[in-house]
């Protein structure tokens, strides 16, 4: 089955590894939250379709996980602390300890982080519009 492509959203493909890096560890680990990066690239790569041509995609690959970590990191998905992380490189920040809430976690915590975000930038635009209205052109002093 194909869970996500090469260009899906990050929500997608971090929802899917968060989930399996969690199940596969949930009887055999002490802390199922907590993973290294090889460890989230190995759920990545088995998952992802890039096509008949996997071997040519494994450096766009490493460098795609790259960016889901940082994706995950600013939108509080995971962290990387050493204070919270004991074990692993990274944990992932949901409290639930039902497998099933990992995906819509994933969004959610993405939605939550945009908000303010999307907030500032109608801010910026409402006052730029309300600026630019109060502004005469060069046109208007024309003789």
């Amino acid at each position: 089955d194909i869970k996500y492509c090469f260009s899906s959203h990050p929500v997608f493909p971090i929802g899917e590894v968060c989930l399996e890096l969690y199940l596969n560890k949930y009887n055999t680990s002490e802390n199922p939250k907590e993973f290294n990066r090889s460890e989230f690239e190995s759920a990545y790569l088995n998952n992802v379709h890039f096509g008949d041509d996997r071997e040519s995609m494994t450096t766009i690959a490493e460098d795609r996980v790259d960016d889901l970590l940082e994706f995950s990191l600013s939108h509080g998905i995971i962290k990387k602390d050493d204070d919270i992380v004991e074990q692993r490189d990274f944990k992932i920040m949901w409290s639930s300890e039902d497998p099933g809430d990992i995906k819509s976690m994933v969004q959610n915590k993405y939605i939550d982080s945009k908000v303010p975000e999307r907030t500032g930038q109608i801010a910026y635009d409402r006052t730029k519009e309300e600026h630019e209205k109060g502004e005469a052109s060069l046109d208007d002093f024309a003789n």
